[in-house]
């Protein structure tokens, strides 16, 4: 007789709520996800930096083919390049977390443009642990008010699904 293994999904979900600075990691039991307790705060301090306080430096001069010099601009975006840097931090930590076993849904909270940035390093697994978007930015907000609006956001998915 053979059995098919299953994986087993484990009854915990876990919520990302960040910004380009800052990611709190959250978990509360699933499917009744109403007591979240902070897991992780992850800081990145070149999310709260301009331009100007990394690059010190005047753009540097270069010979032109016909003769005199001209400045060179940097073209990266800093904050996009700062963005990329702490999502895929971020997605490290999930990925940590999934191969353990400490969630088996994740719900992502951020910002419209960082969600996209974060969305875009997600692997395949960890998108389909996805049950909840939520383009807002409460990575400053109490933990009481981020648990109530993930409860509510939860709850019209499980109604939906049901």
């Amino acid at each position: 007789m053979t059995f098919k293994h299953e994986q087993q999904i484990p009854p915990v979900i876990w919520a990302v709520v960040a910004d380009r600075s800052r990611a709190r990691i959250l978990a509360a039991p699933w499917p009744d996800a109403t007591s979240w307790e902070e897991v992780r705060d992850l800081v990145h301090g070149e999310g709260e930096l301009t331009p100007q306080e990394i690059d010190t430096d005047r753009p540097g001069s270069f010979a032109s083919p016909r003769g005199g010099y001209h400045t060179g601009e940097d073209r990266k975006d800093f904050r996009h390049q700062s963005a990329e840097h702490f999502a895929t931090e971020i997605v490290g930590v999930l990925e940590s977390g999934r191969l353990a076993g400490e969630f088996g849904k994740l719900a992502l909270v951020s910002p419209p443009l960082f969600l996209g940035v974060l969305r875009k390093e997600l692997s395949g697994p960890l998108e389909q642990m996805v049950v909840l978007e939520l383009h807002k930015d409460y990575t400053h907000a109490p933990l009481p008010d981020v648990a109530a609006h993930l409860s509510d956001g939860l709850a019209e998915v499980t109604r939906d699904e049901g």
